[in-house]
């Protein structure tokens, strides 16, 4: 399973922008873009699940790259590749101290992939507290 980072042009050359995604068949995907995007390109790939490319998402959404109404696509800067690869610990850090601006209440109404990566966020940054009682 991988998280991709793509490239696609839009009109023209100077119009990019790039898609985080995840499968589980590199190549299939890769043909499948460049048949409806013959000018678009692979910039990296990760190991990663589909709980991963959610929390990419989530991450370089709250560091301000997400293009508005694109889900999810970013903003064409050298930047995001670095990010792209921070460890997945880190990006957990980032989630879970901006949680209140990421998280909408529509996220726990029904589960979804929000209200799952929230769930793991929750265990592993808010460890049980000690408890004295048996």
């Amino acid at each position: 399973m991988s998280l991709y980072l793509i490239r696609t042009f839009g009109r023209c050359k100077d119009q990019t922008a790039l898609k985080v995604g995840y499968t589980a068949n590199m190549k299939n995907r890769m043909d499948s873009y460049k048949y409806h995007n013959p000018y678009s390109e692979t910039i990296s790939v990760r190991e990663g699940d589909l709980l991963d490319e959610t929390r990419t998402h989530t991450y370089l959404t709250s560091l301000g790259f997400k293009i508005d109404l694109l889900n999810e696509w970013f903003k064409d800067e050298n930047e995001v590749l670095q990010l792209f690869h921070k460890p997945f610990e880190t990006m957990n850090k980032v989630i879970w101290n901006d949680r209140d601006k990421l998280f909408t209440k529509k996220d726990f109404i029904s589960e979804n992939k929000m209200y799952e990566l929230y769930t793991s966020l929750r265990i592993i940054q808010s460890p049980l507290k000690k408890s004295n009682h048996y």
